[in-house]
């Protein structure tokens, strides 16, 4: 089903994951004290590393011309596997550290699920916007918690922030509490982070259903439009030639 660029890619990624995972627990005698990870965040060093992986590496696993030219639930299927191989391999190696930093059984299952999810809109965003794609990632995965910070240390030091985001009984201070809430539970970075925890930046609480719904939700109307879009993409001349199609007209 995958040509042996994805799949070598998928193990290529798998390794990279088990040397990422073995630098996050590795004891003291093993590595350099510079170089030393933080055995008790492992498994969100391994989550947030799988999340970057999902959204910014995965479209690569597919050349160019797979990516235009695969029939749309051809596509779907590749996308789906593809993503599914990296959140079991990361849902395995965040298992693995949890020996370590223990961490709820639950918490590993929605990082998965947020892993998968992110490697699946990554890539069919790619198929259909293949431009676009990275930027409105950064803004999603990146952006989106940064700008939720900033608005809240903007408040924290007006007068009214003097007491901090939540005892604050200022008017402002409960809108921007619900719009940080939403902001760093949307955004795969602190989102998944917040699914291993239970708990998310500014003191509030994880909504595993706000998110979750969010993740169906794109990936639904992502898979949509690739089916809708039953034509092709063009091809430029460079990637005619190297899937040896002849150049229209």
């Amino acid at each position: 089903m995958l040509s042996l660029r994805s799949t070598l890619s998928l193990c290529a990624v798998t390794l990279l994951l088990a040397a990422w995972t073995w630098w996050t627990v590795a004891s003291a005698a093993s590595v350099p004290a510079f170089w030393l990870g933080s055995a008790p965040l492992a498994p969100h060093l391994i989550a947030g590393f799988s999340v970057v992986i999902a959204a910014f590496v995965s479209p690569l696993f597919f050349t160019q011309v797979e990516l235009r030219s695969d029939g749309g639930w051809i596509f779907l299927g590749k996308g789906a596997y593809a993503a599914l191989w990296l959140a079991v391999a990361a849902a395995f190696m965040m298992t693995a550290a949890a020996r370590i930093a223990p961490v709820n059984a639950s918490g590993i299952i929605g990082a998965t699920l947020w892993i998968f999810g992110v490697a699946f809109i990554a890539l069919t965003l790619t198929r259909l916007l293949p431009r676009a794609a990275p930027a409105l990632l950064f803004l999603w995965i990146i952006a989106l918690p940064i700008a939720a910070y900033m608005l809240v240390e903007v408040f924290l030091t007006s007068p009214a922030g003097g007491s901090g985001l939540a005892e604050s009984a200022a008017p402002q201070a409960a809108a921007l509490r619900t719009a940080s809430h939403w902001m760093v539970n949307l955004s795969p970075s602190t989102g998944t982070l917040g699914a291993l925890t239970g708990t998310l930046p500014f003191e509030s609480e994880f909504s595993p259903l706000l998110a979750f719904a969010e993740i169906a939700m794109l990936a639904v109307f992502l898979a949509w439009l690739t089916l809708r879009k039953r034509v092709a993409l063009p091809l430029s001349p460079r990637e005619r030639a190297d899937a040896g199609t002849p150049a229209a007209g």
